[in-house]
């Protein structure tokens, strides 16, 4: 993978959107004067120059600069293009697959895809490349099932807390219960007087 290096020169001491957009502009074949009569002229170059001795950038500088930087821009350029490519591929089998491409998990297996696709010539690679969609399904189905699990929690929580409600509207107007709780004793006692008395109460 192409990396950004640092740069001692008049141009490589712009600021990165200054640098990128002078690559973008030599790409699109712009004329070296009109670059030139460009760089001069941002006020970033302005601030700096004095630091070269006041001295403009010239032809050289910038002659150097395609032999260095804009080099070293193209390759990330078309590594950046090629990343995006095999992601899209990827993706797009994550879906295939039958996974879903939103999920963590789905995206974790597709980086995982995405390093097996580097090297797709190879037949071993198509192999793994089976195995991770493969694990990629069995991840998305545990995705969804864990997602199930938490849902089908939430509702008997719910129904938990509504039960407790209505035995609690109903064991509280019952002059029993409620002498039990009124009366002595910890709460630990009375708890287990109150259970055992619903009990029996149940099974009458």
């Amino acid at each position: 993978m192409q990396r950004t290096r640092a740069y001692r020169s008049k141009i490589g001491r712009l600021s990165f959107a200054i640098r990128n957009e002078l690559c973008e502009r030599i790409r699109d074949g712009a004329t070296g004067i009109s670059i030139l009569k460009w760089l001069n002229a941002t006020p970033e170059w302005e601030k700096i120059k004095a630091e070269f001795g006041g001295v403009d950038i010239n032809s050289v500088n910038l002659s150097d600069w395609r032999e260095t930087g804009y080099k070293d821009w193209l390759g990330n350029q078309a590594e950046a293009d090629r990343l995006r490519k095999t992601t899209e591929s990827a993706f797009a089998m994550v879906s295939a697959a039958g996974g879903d491409p939103s999920t963590v998990a789905a995206r974790i297996a597709a980086a995982r895809l995405i390093q097996t696709l580097e090297d797709v010539t190879d037949p071993k690679a198509l192999t793994a490349s089976a195995v991770a969609i493969s694990e990629l399904k069995r991840a998305d189905i545990q995705d969804k099932k864990l997602t199930l699990a938490k849902d089908v929690l939430e509702l008997n929580r719910q129904k938990f807390l509504r039960q407790s409600c209505e035995l609690f509207i109903k064991w509280s107007a019952d002059q029993n219960a409620a002498a039990i709780v009124a009366g002595p004793g910890t709460n630990q006692q009375k708890i287990d007087a109150l259970l055992d008395y619903m009990r029996k109460e149940e099974q009458s």
